[in-house]
């Protein structure tokens, strides 16, 4: 007596392979751009952590009267080149007591990764100060907004991330970071 043997169809129809390939296309798409994200995201916050170190080390310069090329000078600073594509920040002592950056003055230039810029540094609410120099006054460290306003408010440093625009429908998704200086010189960023 003979069995019949049934046979089954096996595999996957051409049909079902291009559904799942779409699928993985469609997360891994999602996946990388999430990693971009991020990963641009970690560099707004790791130079704006190191902005702010810079700052407290200008501070602490001041504190101390530092010394630069054997003079000690007024004030210690950070000159800030403003606007959409700025990416440089410098910090250097006053030694004319002129309170501005010249090239003579120059302590070290910090150059940021090519999707950063400074597009504001300011006091308060008041307009932003294209160029700008935070100034911090030799010994006792109070901050100073130069070519800026005598409010007393506080100084204000953003760092925006270009890579990542805020979408004009979702404000709040903005990649900036504010870096703000209080009159008595405590620094924080949000």
């Amino acid at each position: 007596m003979r069995k019949k043997i049934t046979i089954f169809p096996s595999g996957f129809t051409l049909f079902e392979v291009i559904i799942t390939l779409a699928i993985m296309i469609v997360v891994f798409s999602l996946a990388i751009s999430e990693i971009k994200t991020t990963n641009s995201r970690s560099n707004l916050t790791l130079t704006t952590e190191n902005l702010v170190s810079d700052l407290r080390t200008t501070v602490m310069s001041a504190l101390i009267s530092e010394t630069l090329q054997l003079k000690t000078p007024t004030s210690w600073g950070v000159y800030f080149s403003t606007g959409s594509t700025a990416s440089t920040y410098t910090i250097f002592a006053d030694l004319n007591s002129d309170g501005s950056y010249n090239s003579n003055e120059k302590f070290k230039t910090i150059t940021l990764a090519s999707n950063l810029s400074i597009p504001c540094v300011s006091v308060g609410i008041s307009s932003c100060v294209s160029p700008a120099t935070v100034l911090y006054n030799v010994p006792n460290a109070k901050p100073t907004l130069a070519g800026g306003s005598t409010d007393p408010g506080n100084i204000i440093v953003q760092l925006e991330d270009l890579a990542s625009p805020a979408q004009p429908s979702d404000p709040t998704n903005r990649a900036i970071k504010e870096i703000s200086i209080n009159p008595l010189g405590v620094i924080s960023f949000k």
